[in-house]
């Protein structure tokens, strides 16, 4: 038996809140039989409602009438949501496109280039920026417009990421316009209409033309693709640049934008427009004879105003043997140009990276927490107050292949409340992933941040993991978020109903804290007990102390806290200053601290030990279990979007037309509602294969172009 006093001072600090600126076969994939995300009638209206542009187009054009859209009146309202546009505004009119395009000339695509982008008077050049950047693969774009013929009516439908979930925003053909008779805010070169489009479609998705001023890029860049994103706000020309190498290598889009000045978009001397977005295009290492230089080929979205430095398009650095090393060089007046790193961090504030992978499966789920947090939950004198969060959510992962994938947590965008009376700000996320074994949870991966989307990274094997989710939620009147899933091979969702939230996370924070270098760790060699370790740390927006014993003897241990800002334990402990834990030998114990509020957090510790037989006190003791046995019959069934992007957006196809047939349930089989299928038929010509789900099962439809559809229906 031995005793000892030590002192450990810690220190975290959780995120803040982000603060805005102004046709190839494919494979069938087998879900869970619980996951019955599409069923026939369900995909029926689902899609009917997300393709209800077919059935505006038709009748209207039968009528020989123009449609106009009733959810997105034409007028000086949507103009001025927030009541603070520019008076200038007031002057814009409201025209169809043949009004100020030439009839016989006007498309939805005549060639898809960024220089046909030109800003107008509203202020998103952070998406239009992202909108530049994704016309470098053309197909990027083309794939957003659902409605790619022009057509007389005036109905068009564009494809929108909405806080994680793919939606079909459907517009007409009025556009703002100025006393010059020309579209009054985005503009393309030529009679065609995707720019001004896709960019009604983002101001009907947030409410209004006035809305969608001033942004992040990368935000934009998850909107219009769907993939996670990078950002870095740095001044260090090193960091800037190995992040942007690495990004440019795996072909991600990348973005950047301006730091800002007294003067909104002020044009400095050297060509730089402050508080401005632009586009990165190209990383290059170019050799001189005198060092070798590393720049960044840069676009401005207003196709003009370029940087007049070094390396910029008229530059004494650009010599014919640095030419030979750049073949896309132009010294052309299109808003493109070159500049150094160290340039670049200079006048640029912060880089947002997309992780595009185009051939990347879509799923989502939405979620939402409904249940109400204490009233004492923030007291800030909360010594006997532990840490009782009830927003969590746990999700079971299914995988076939191994595969790597991003998971985020969406937030329903902040623009959104810009007209609400009620308070909105993003809150602050936790999510970790381990795999289910038979020895309980193991830790893969996680993320915390207080961010509108917060993302997991992670290369997982085949079989199946759970997915803890917890939101410090900063309101109550709005508790909705959506779980996505961007990954190589197709995953599929489930919802546990009633998971132990507290063992399953104790669980994972074990494993976290023996594999995880930035763990102290402390034997118990004093007392003759090296078997025995604690592992101490601050991860993911938590503090935790891991005790795992294999020595000989129980250990018990008293931690007390001599100092402690913005954390309280977590249950089945109750009393903040201080805990005790008895520790069998072959036993594990796990205790937890959490930051209540998004501000820093730290603590310092005194913390007493021996080592003898408590069995007696064990028996008495808290339970701290930490070994969570997954239970797959413990599913809550969602209707979860498992295949719109996959289906429509990753596959280009535009044309969805059904028909219900009842079909007989195959021959030997159970005559009851459980074998009884629904095929919704697919008829027409479509860009790529498609995949239905009903009643649990898979449909394979392979469509040749005289409209034909062979059906195979592939039981579970």
């Amino acid at each position: 038996m031995g005793c000892d006093i030590s002192t450990v001072q810690e220190s975290g600090q959780l995120a803040p809140p982000e603060h805005h600126r102004e046709h190839s076969k494919r494979r069938v994939h087998h879900h869970p039989k619980k996951v019955k995300a599409m069923e026939g009638q369900d995909a029926f209206e689902k899609y009917k409602k997300m393709f209800r542009f077919q059935d505006i187009i038709a009748e209207y054009g039968a009528r020989d009438e123009k449609w106009t859209d009733d959810e997105f009146v034409p007028g000086y309202e949507i103009l001025n949501k927030m009541g603070k546009s520019p008076p200038q505004w007031k002057d814009f009119v409201f025209k169809r496109a043949t009004e100020f395009m030439d009839p016989k000339e006007i498309a939805v695509f005549k060639g898809i280039d960024p220089n046909d982008i030109r800003q107008g008077a509203l202020g998103d050049c952070y998406m239009l920026c992202c909108l530049a950047a994704l016309a470098e693969r053309p197909n990027l774009v083309e794939r957003l417009i659902i409605t790619e013929e022009y057509n007389k009516v005036g109905c068009y439908a564009v494809w929108l990421c909405d806080a994680g979930t793919w939606k079909s925003v459907i517009v007409d053909d009025f556009f703002p316009v100025n006393r010059f008779n020309q579209p009054a805010f985005t503009k393309s070169n030529g009679p065609e209409l995707w720019v001004l489009l896709i960019e009604k479609a983002y101001a009907k998705l947030f409410g209004g033309y006035d809305i969608i001023e001033g942004g992040l890029p990368q935000y934009a860049l998850k909107d219009l693709t769907g993939a996670p994103y990078d950002q870095l706000e740095s001044s260090d020309p090193n960091e800037v640049w190995n992040l942007l190498w690495e990004a440019n290598k795996k072909d991600y889009l990348m973005t950047c934008y301006s730091k800002s000045t007294n003067i909104r978009e002020e044009r400095n001397p050297l060509g730089i427009v402050s508080g401005h977005a632009y586009s990165i295009l190209d990383v290059r290492e170019v050799v001189t004879e005198k060092e070798t230089a590393r720049i960044l080929q840069i676009r401005n979205p207003w196709g003009k105003f370029e940087w007049k430095g070094a390396w910029g398009d008229h530059s004494s650095k650009w010599t014919p043997e640095t030419i030979k090393q750049v073949p896309n060089f132009s010294r052309a007046d299109d808003g493109t140009f070159w500049m150094s790193v160290d340039d670049f961090v200079t006048y640029y504030e912060g880089v947002g990276i997309c992780k595009l992978h185009e051939d990347y499966f879509y799923q989502s789920i939405q979620l939402s927490h409904d249940k109400k947090v204490l009233p004492n939950f923030r007291a800030r004198d909360d010594e006997f107050i532990p840490y009782q969060n009830p927003n969590r959510t746990v999700v079971r992962l299914h995988l076939e292949h191994k595969t790597h994938l991003f998971l985020s947590v969406n937030q329903t965008d902040d623009r959104k409340f810009l007209t609400s009376p009620s308070f909105y700000q993003y809150s602050n996320v936790r999510i970790m992933v381990a795999r289910v074994t038979p020895d309980g949870l193991q830790y893969v991966a996680g993320a915390n941040n207080t961010d509108r989307d917060v993302v997991a990274e992670a290369t997982l094997g085949r079989g199946v993991y759970l997915v803890t989710i917890e939101i410090v939620w900063e309101q109550e009147h709005h508790k909705k978020f959506t779980l996505s899933a961007y990954s190589e091979h197709p995953v599929a969702f489930e919802r546990v109903g009633n998971a132990d939230f507290d063992a399953a996370e104790r669980n994972i924070v074990k494993s976290l804290a023996i594999k995880n270098a930035g763990s102290r760790v402390k034997d118990y060699a004093a007392i003759q007990e090296p078997g025995i370790k604690r592992y101490m740390g601050s991860e993911f927006g938590l503090v935790y102390f891991c005790y795992h014993n294999r020595g000989t003897r129980t250990l018990k241990e008293t931690v007390t806290m001599t100092s402690r800002t913005n954390l309280r334990i977590c249950p089945p402990f109750n009393n903040n200053r201080e805990f005790t834990v008895i520790v069998p030998p072959g036993a594990d114990a796990v205790v937890i601290y959490k930051p209540v509020f998004a501000e820093p957090y730290s603590f310092s510790i005194k913390a007493s030990f021996s080592a003898q037989s408590f069995f007696g006190d064990v028996m008495r003791h808290p339970s701290n279990n930490t070994v969570y046995h997954d239970d797959p019959e413990d599913v809550v069934l969602e209707i979860a979007d498992n295949d719109c992007y996959n289906q429509f957006i990753k596959n280009d196809r535009d044309v969805f037309t059904v028909e219900e047939v009842k079909e007989d349930p195959p021959a030997g089989a159970e005559d009851d509602e459980e074998t009884k299928v629904v095929i919704s038929k697919v008829l027409g010509v479509f860009k790529g294969p498609a995949i239905l789900l009903d009643k649990g099962d898979l449909v394979q439809v392979e469509t040749f172009e005289n409209g034909d559809a062979n059906i195979q229906q592939q039981q579970q």
